[in-house]
Order: structure tokens, then C-alpha cells, then sequence
């Protein structure tokens, strides 16, 4: 059995997401200037974007609500925060651990709650997207456990699949959602407007098809409060996030999920037919 722990050296992640939803910070815009001064050595890039928020009322049309938020990031791009007057993204592309990315939440949320005081949450969420990629002679179910695959019909030929399950574990709740199809794009649908946002106007967006040998997996780990959580402690909101990490991660790694070959080849090791 090929060793599922630690970090992986040619790891399939490419984007690392955690959200908090909160309820509406009203005075925020007229606050940004300062949180992001305070953020400017390691985000010094910033511009206004619009995020969506959708509010479902039973029997009626639903329509999202579109807010203005401020996205910082780092010069490079690859690191950020989308702020807005209801909810906080954090995303990276550079993603190695957990304890690395939650410090860089730990240095917004500190901005944040020295300005605001105090959040009253109303939900939390930390997504991995992974794009596999086969190698020569391999299949994606060299990778991806035959269970989340299309299945075998006699005479046809499987040729992708789209599916979602949903698990829980106590109060969180976690979404799996598996990609292999040329009819998708290569990154989730609802990930392209920030997508676009942090790759900027320099280039047209181009996102191209998964191709025939990719698959994504897209696992969103989540808690929401039914009546919203006041805290004073940015380190309260870590310890929620490192949690749904905790659950996302032990998915991805059981054997029920990925291979032992796609970890072994993740890994890096030499003994990798």
C-alpha cells in the first residue's frame, strides 16, 4: 500500500479555497483602505470586483444579489482575499499545507476583527479543487476509485461522467463533486468569475475543456449556523476552517476515494510503473 501521508510532490491541487460568511458589515467599504494598508507587504495588488449572493425564498423567483468586494492578492497572483460586506474568500494556487494558508487567514481575519470588533458568522467552508491527469498507457481509473466512476454497460463505451455525493459528519457537511467530461470547462463553473477576477484584464480568459485523460475532483467541506455565531476571535474562525480541512483532507487520502497508484505517482516515487 503506497503511503498516503505528508505532502505530495507532483500534487494534482490547483486551486485551495476558505470561505466565512457573515452578516453584512455595512460600514466595510468605508474601512478597506486601511485593511488593506495594513496588508499591502504581501497583497499589494487590489481592485474592486462584484460578488453574487444568492437568497432563496421558498415559492418565490430566486435571483442572486450582486455586492461589490475588494480582491487583494499577492503580486504574483497566486495568493488573495475576495472581501466583501457578507463573506471573506481566501485562495491560493500555491498551495503546500494547511498551517501555511491558515497563517495567511490568520493575518486578514486579524486585520478584520481589529477594525469590525466582532463577526457574526453565518457559515464557513473550505474547498480543494484537483485536476488528475493520466499518464501514457494509464486510465483514470488508474486514480480514481471505480465507484465514482461512469459504470461499464455492455456493448457501450463509457466515454466521462458528472456526479456529486454529500456526506456529513456531525454539524459539517461535505460535497464531492467529479468531473470527466469534454462538455466541462477545467475548473468548477462557479469558480470562473473569480477565476477571471485574479487572472485580470491583461489577457482574454481562456479556459479550456477537460481533456479526455483529466478529471476534476472538487471537495467542499462546510458549516453553516442557522442562527448566526457572534465571535470575538479570529483564532475561533481558524479553528472551524482547520477542522473542515481536517474532514476534506481525510477524504481525499482514504482508499475509498483516490488509488494507491494515483498516490504513489503524486508522491513521486521511483518505483511508479
Amino acid at each position: 500500500m503506497s503511503d498516503r501521508g505528508g505532502i505530495l510532490k507532483n500534487s494534482p491541487l490547483i486551486y485551495a479555497i476558505a470561505s466565512v460568511r457573515f452578516a453584512p458589515l455595512a460600514q466595510l467599504p468605508e474601512v478597506m483602505p486601511q485593511i488593506h494598508g495594513r496588508l499591502r507587504e504581501s497583497m499589494p495588488l487590489m481592485q474592486q470586483v462584484q460578488q453574487q449572493v444568492q437568497f432563496v425564498v421558498p415559492g418565490a423567483m430566486n435571483f442572486p444579489q450582486t455586492t461589490v468586494a475588494w480582491q487583494i492578492m499577492s503580486s504574483d497572483r497566486s495568493l488573495g482575499a475576495q472581501i466583501g460586506t457578507e463573506q471573506i474568500l481566501f485562495f491560493t494556487t500555491k498551495y503546500k499545507r494547511f498551517s501555511d494558508f491558515r497563517a495567511e487567514i490568520h493575518r486578514c481575519l486579524a486585520v478584520l476583527f481589529d477594525l469590525m470588533k466582532f463577526l457574526d458568522i453565518t457559515a464557513v467552508g473550505v474547498r480543494y479543487v484537483d485536476r488528475f491527469k493520466t499518464r501514457g498507457g494509464e486510465t483514470l481509473s488508474d486514480y480514481m476509485a471505480a465507484g465514482f466512476l461512469t459504470p461499464q454497460v455492455v456493448p457501450f463505451k463509457a466515454t466521462g461522467g458528472l456526479s456529486q455525493y454529500g456526506y456529513s459528519f456531525g454539524e459539517e457537511k461535505l460535497a464531492a463533486r467529479i468531473a470527466y467530461t469534454a462538455e466541462m470547462p477545467s475548473i468548477p463553473i462557479d469558480l470562473i468569475g473569480l477565476f477571471g477576477a485574479v487572472q485580470g484584464p491583461a489577457q482574454p480568459l481562456q479556459i479550456p475543456p477537460l481533456g479526455p485523460d483529466q478529471l476534476m475532483l472538487d471537495i467542499d467541506a462546510s458549516r453553516s449556523f442557522p442562527v448566526p455565531h457572534r465571535t470575538t476571535s479570529c483564532q475561533e474562525i481558524e479553528q472551524f476552517l482547520d477542522g473542515l480541512h481536517q474532514r476534506a483532507n481525510a477524504f481525499f487520502r482514504d482508499a475509498n476515494v483516490c488509488t494507491d497508484h494515483a498516490f504513489a505517482v503524486w508522491k513521486g516515487e521511483n518505483n511508479v510503473a
